[in-house]
């Protein structure tokens, strides 16, 4: 090969190059564009939607949570999703989102009389807790800058495609049960869920919480599934935040959670509810 020819083959990979680095650069720097402009706009949204939900404080509520004040905070979060921020939620705040509104739809159904104070509050206030919580992880307000995965986090999730959380929660004048919830955490790969349950002898299946979500199922990055099991089914377990199991084609996960998740309710008859809409 003569220096010529040498010299035009090396010129040519360094335009390859170039060309690569170039359009891997203007990618970044447009989803980094992107990324704030989401922020900025969550950020908005989200601080219109915790003045709707100051209905469900803890300390010094406004007003005591009677089913009068149920029915307008269920129209106010319905108002604020169509007109302000529903195109804004993030899938891991999406579902808190219809948690409470399902959980809020349960008490007015159930005919108390404006005046008169929902006898389990608490319920509700836990799904208010656990909606503001997710808005803070989606603008990142209560944590410090994290500009990129760590090679940790990157590496657990190939090991582990779905992440699996068991929490209480309890069925409206219905009793105690234990929910799960399995999370896609690829990036860019969709996850087949064929069965998810607890390991007992014999082993016990998780119901689904939606009617139309029976599995298997297929989760696209950042979607979850959730599922529930009566509490007196588990009694005998020694714990089971750590003893829930899903499986798909070649994957399967265990539960690997510690302490004890924020409690959330399923409205009686979940088994039966429609899907939410998009």
């Amino acid at each position: 090969m003569n220096d010529v020819a040498l010299a035009l083959i090396t010129a040519g990979i360094g335009v390859v190059t170039g060309v690569v680095a170039t359009a891997y650069k203007s990618r970044k720097d447009l989803e980094v564009q992107y990324d704030i402009k989401l922020r900025e706009e969550r950020l908005v949204a989200y601080n219109a939607l915790w003045k709707e939900l100051d209905r469900l404080a803890y300390y010094s509520p406004p007003q005591a949570l009677t089913y009068g004040v149920a029915k307008e905070l269920s129209a106010a979060l319905r108002t604020w999703y169509f007109e302000v921020g529903g195109l804004l939620l993030s899938t891991s705040t999406r579902e808190p989102y219809f948690d409470l509104q399902r959980a809020l739809k349960e008490v007015i159904e159930s005919g108390g009389r404006d005046h008169e104070k929902v006898p389990d509050a608490r319920a509700i206030k836990q799904l208010g807790s656990r909606l503001r919580t997710s808005t803070t992880d989606d603008v990142a307000t209560r944590v410090g800058p994290r500009l990129k995965e760590t090679l940790q986090a990157r590496w657990r999730r190939v090991r582990r495609p779905a992440q699996l959380t068991v929490a209480r929660g309890w069925q409206l004048g219905e009793g105690s049960v234990w929910r799960v919830r399995v999370l896609n955490q690829w990036s860019a790969r969709p996850l087949t869920v064929e069965r998810v349950g607890f390991v007992t002898d014999p082993e016990i299946e998780v119901k689904a919480l939606d009617r139309d979500r029976q599995l298997p199922v297929t989760l696209y990055p950042g979607e979850s599934w959730q599922g529930y099991v009566r509490d007196a089914a588990l009694a005998h377990l020694r714990n089971p935040y750590k003893a829930a199991w899903a499986r798909g084609p070649r994957w399967k996960a265990k539960s690997r959670s510690a302490d004890d998740p924020p409690v959330s309710t399923i409205p009686a008859g979940s088994a039966d509810a429609e899907q939410p809409p998009a």
